[in-house]
C-alpha cells in the first residue's frame, strides 16, 4: 500500500495541539490565583450591592465604599467589623526635646537614682537565705525589667541630644549625660548583692538542674512551666540575666582581677564616648568642581556651600550621609568616589589614640 501523503501534515497538527494544550494548561495554572482573587472581589461586591436578611428588623447589609463618608472617615473608619475608635489618638504622647544644658544632665542622675533605690530596696527587703522562696522572678526580675523600659525611653532622649542638636551646650551635656548613665550600668551590672537575687531566683526555678542533666535542651513552654514561669520568655530573660553578670566580672573572684575588670570596662565606656564625641562635632569637607560631582542629583548640590575666593565656582561637599551616599553612588568620576572615600575613612585624626588605648 503507497504510504499516505497527508500523514506528516497530521503528525505536525497533532504535535500543534499537544503544545496548545500544554501551553494552556501552564496558563491556566499561572493565572489561576489571580483569576481566584479577582472572582472573589467581584462575587463580594455582588453581595454588598444586594440587601441581606434582616434581623431584629436591622439589615445587615454592608456599607458600599462608594456612599459618603463623614469629613474626615473613609470607609476603613467607617467599617462595621473594626472598631477604628481606638485608633483615632495615638497610645502615648510624642517626645518631647525640650531639655536644657542643666535638665539634661539633672534627669540622667535622676534616672540613676531611681535604678538606684530599686535595687537597694530589692536587696533590703529581699533574704533568699533566710527566705529562699522570697526569690523570685516576680519578685525580683519583673521590678528590674518594668523599671528599665520606662527608662529607656528616657534614657534614649537624654541621649539623642548630642547627635542631633544644633546647640554645642546640649551637645556636650547629652554627652555628659551618656557617661554618667553608662558608667552607672556598670555598676549596676557588677553588682554582687543583686546577682545574688538573680542567681537564687535561678537556682529555686530549677533551670539550673535540667540544664545540667542535658546542656543541650532548649528552654521551651515545657521547661519554663515545670520551672515555675509563666513563659519561656520569663525563662531565657531569667537565664540571660545571670549570664549578663557573670559575663560582667562576677564570674571572677573578688578582688584584684575583678577591680581590674571594672576598671577596663570604664576605660572603655569613657574611650567610646570620647569617639562618638569626635564623630558628632565631626565638620570637614572636600571642594569639588561641578565637572568633578557630575551626576550628583541636582537637590543634592543644591544644598551645597558655594565657594568664594580660591574655592570660588566650586562646590563644598560635606562627610555627612545626605551629601556622602548620593554621591559615592551617583557620581560619574571615578576619582570623586575615591577620594571622597578614602577623606571620609581618614576624618577625625584625633581616633588614633583612641584605636590604641582599646
Amino acid at each position: 500500500m503507497a504510504p499516505s501523503i497527508s500523514s506528516p501534515k497530521r503528525r505536525v497538527s497533532g504535535l500543534l495541539l499537544f503544545s496548545l494544550l500544554i501551553f494552556s494548561v501552564f496558563t491556566v495554572t499561572l493565572a489561576a490565583p489571580r483569576i481566584a482573587a479577582r472572582l472573589t472581589t467581584v462575587f463580594g461586591h455582588l453581595r454588598q450591592s444586594q440587601p441581606q436578611k434582616q434581623f431584629g428588623g436591622v439589615s445587615n447589609t454592608r456599607p458600599s465604599s462608594s456612599t459618603s463618608s463623614p469629613p474626615g472617615k473613609g470607609p476603613l473608619l467607617s467599617h462595621p467589623f473594626i472598631n477604628m475608635a481606638k485608633y483615632t489618638n495615638p497610645p502615648q504622647a510624642p517626645p518631647l526635646f525640650t531639655g536644657t544644658k542643666e535638665s539634661i544632665v539633672a534627669d540622667s542622675k535622676a534616672l540613676c537614682d531611681k535604678t538606684r533605690t530599686l535595687l537597694d530596696k530589692l536587696v533590703a527587703e529581699i533574704k533568699p537565705a533566710e527566705n529562699p522562696k522570697a526569690a523570685s522572678f516576680d519578685s525580683v526580675l519583673r521590678p528590674q525589667i518594668e523599671d528599665e523600659n520606662i527608662g529607656a525611653l528616657n534614657a534614649r532622649i537624654l541621649g539623642f541630644y548630642q547627635y542631633v542638636s544644633g546647640d554645642s551646650e546640649l551637645r556636650d551635656a547629652s554627652t555628659a549625660a551618656e557617661k554618667i548613665m553608662d558608667e552607672f550600668g556598670i555598676e549596676c551590672a557588677m553588682r554582687e548583692d543583686v546577682f545574688q537575687l538573680v542567681d537564687a531566683v535561678y537556682q529555686n526555678s530549677g533551670l539550673s538542674e535540667s540544664k545540667e542533666k542535658d546542656k543541650d535542651r532548649l528552654i521551651d513552654e515545657a521547661l519554663a512551666k515545670t520551672a515555675g514561669l509563666d513563659s519561656s520568655e520569663s525563662a531565657l530573660l531569667l537565664e540571660k540575666e545571670r549570664k549578663s553578670y557573670i559575663k560582667n566580672g562576677l564570674g571572677l573572684p573578688a578582688g584584684e582581677k575583678r577591680d581590674r575588670f571594672k576598671e577596663i570596662k570604664m576605660r572603655l565606656s569613657q574611650i567610646q564616648i570620647a569617639f562618638q564625641k569626635n564623630l558628632n562635632e565631626e565638620n570637614g569637607g572636600i571642594w569639588f568642581t561641578a565637572e568633578d560631582l557630575d551626576g550628583v542629583p541636582q537637590d543634592v548640590l543644591d544644598g551645597l556651600e558655594k565657594g568664594t575666593g580660591e574655592n570660588d565656582g566650586k562646590l563644598r561637599l560635606s562627610f555627612k550621609y545626605p551629601d556622602l551616599f548620593p554621591t559615592l553612588k551617583f557620581a560619574k568620576n571615578p576619582e570623586t568616589r575615591k577620594k571622597l572615600f578614602i577623606d571620609n575613612e581618614n576624618k577625625v585624626i584625633l581616633r588614633q589614640p583612641f584605636f590604641e588605648n582599646s
